[in-house]
């Protein structure tokens, strides 16, 4: 059984069908790179997924759970990790404390067990020299890097990125892309939105181009990105090739 499984999924916002009936299934350990054109459907997606958005039509259903079983939304809650473009790291709280700030509110550990998780996560990252810096004396790979690491802490089955690399410098980007190496062969499911077609290539084990909020192609990476079979994905990655 996959471990996320979408059928029919659609989704509106306002007059516009940013989801025409998405049919998707990711299994266990797979990374999936999610690429198009802007409005294509892609965070919309993601975000469905996540349960920060509400679908007008469809299942989604990740690890047994379907998103919007009120009565197993901590369940959920533990299963999806997400990351964003803009970290959304708390100032106020050192790289420590941004870690272990789920694991006391959520899972109601107490400080020494969260801090040996904590400090297990960004050892993993690479970044454990910096636990008690705050996320301003921090370089964007860095505080990307913690944000990872503070998904990483709850251990979920499913790990979502939304554009984690497109506000860093190459030299940046390829810190974040270690890391996912790192997860991807630990057998992490990942699912990552980018508009960054080296990243997918680099970082994906299949690649699912969204056109009009459908998916127009899906398939292994080197295949959809090296040999697209259809005229909008030739359009598409045409200036790259």
């Amino acid at each position: 059984m996959a471990l996320l499984e979408i059928q029919a999924l659609r989704r509106r916002i306002g007059g516009n069908e940013v989801l025409a009936g998405i049919d998707l299934d990711v299994e266990a350990g797979e990374v999936l790179a999610l690429i198009g054109r802007s409005g294509s459907g892609k965070s919309s997606l993601l975000r469905c997924i996540g349960g920060l958005d509400t679908a007008d039509g469809g299942r989604i259903v990740v690890d047994g759970i379907g998103i919007g079983d009120a009565a197993r939304k901590r369940d959920l809650r533990e299963r999806i990790g997400m990351v964003f473009q803009s970290f959304n790291l708390f100032p106020h709280l050192s790289v420590e404390g941004n870690v272990t700030l789920a694991l006391r509110k959520v899972r109601g550990m107490a400080k020494a067990e969260a801090r040996e998780i904590a400090h297990a996560m960004l050892e993993k990252v690479g970044i454990a020299d910096k636990a008690g810096a705050y996320p301003r004396a921090l370089s964007g790979g860095q505080m990307q890097r913690v944000a990872i690491a503070r998904s990483l802490a709850l251990q979920p089955r499913l790990l979502l990125l939304d554009e984690v690399t497109s506000a860093l410098d190459p030299e940046m980007v390829r810190e974040v892309q270690n890391v996912l190496t790192l997860l991807a062969a630990e057998g992490v499911t990942m699912i990552l939105v980018t508009h960054e077609i080296d990243f997918a290539r680099a970082a994906s084990r299949r690649v699912a181009f969204l056109h009009k909020g459908r998916i127009g192609e899906i398939g292994p990476t080197k295949q959809v990105l090296d040999t697209p079979a259809t005229a909008e994905l030739r359009e598409f990655l045409g200036f790259r090739l």
